[in-house]
């Protein structure tokens, strides 16, 4: 689930800085995301993750916390909060958190779930205010999608 995940993410991110180039109007994601799917490889997770030992888990002693988690909400929602359309912010919220994730040693780890219980648990408030603006009720439904 987290390759296929990030996977989409990239494909999210090339989209959406393809689809802003041209003549000013919201970016479109439909014809760059197909062109980019050939050149996303299978093994994305694997190739950029702190996974030393690349067995498609976080090395021991790794993990999440609810405090690096709402820090990094805190700091994003004000960045994404007025984008629009709301594909638009979830491509720029997705970029931030493969980078936030990938710098913790944890890409193989992105799950929407974990995500919706580390925000329940430290800081309910930021992602209520985030999720309507990425088009979500929930980051487990948003990373699924």
């Amino acid at each position: 689930m987290a390759s296929r995940w990030a996977t989409a993410a990239v494909i999210l991110l090339i989209g959406a800085g393809l689809g802003g180039c041209g003549n000013g109007d919201s970016p479109s994601t439909s014809s760059a995301v197909t062109a980019a799917v050939s050149i996303v490889p299978t093994d994305l997770a694997r190739a950029t993750s702190g996974d030393t030992n690349l067995d498609g888990a976080a090395d021991a002693g790794k993990a999440m916390t609810a405090d690096d988690l709402c820090g990094f909400l805190a700091d994003e929602t004000p960045k994404v909060i007025d984008l629009k359309p709301a594909e638009y912010a979830y491509a720029t919220f997705g970029g931030a958190l493969l980078t936030f994730y990938s710098g913790k040693g944890l890409l193989t780890d992105i799950d929407g779930a974990d995500i919706d219980a580390l925000a329940a648990k430290g800081c309910p408030e930021k992602a209520a205010t985030l999720l309507p603006v990425l088009g979500a009720s929930s980051f487990e439904k948003l990373l699924s999608q």
